[in-house]
């Protein structure tokens, strides 16, 4: 169900939901604020990386895996980290790293999803 439409940009497709209403000046503070968020979730993933020794190990601490994006979900109920590998990654859980990083923006119950990109999605990043 969408609450609110951003403008969209020439790469973002129309969403195939119906729309509820137009976006209102709140709507956009709130998107700016979660855009903010998702920059700082972004930046605590990669220093993870590159400092953590228990989530090196894992299949998202390989050094071919590039976190491209972060992004949270208008309500704050979903976290979409969007990553680039050049081989496929399998993990069969979210390492806890990740799944608790909602919580420290204040997001007590938030889905955490990873996606892989290809090559072309990651490129405009």
């Amino acid at each position: 169900k969408i609450v609110a439409v951003l403008p969209p940009s020439r790469n973002t497709p129309l969403p195939k939901q119906r729309v509820l209403r137009k976006a209102n000046t709140d709507d956009i503070q709130r998107r700016d604020q979660m855009d903010k968020l998702a920059e700082e979730a972004h930046q605590c993933i990669v220093n993870l990386q590159h400092e953590d020794s228990d989530f090196a190990k894992s299949a998202l601490g390989n050094p071919s895996v590039s976190f491209v994006e972060c992004d949270f979900q208008l309500d704050g109920t979903k976290l979409f980290v969007h990553f680039f590998s050049k081989c496929r990654i399998e993990f069969g859980t979210v390492p806890a790293k990740i799944r608790n990083l909602p919580q420290r923006f204040g997001f007590s119950k938030c889905f955490v999803r990873l996606e892989q990109i290809n090559w072309r999605d990651a490129t405009p990043y």
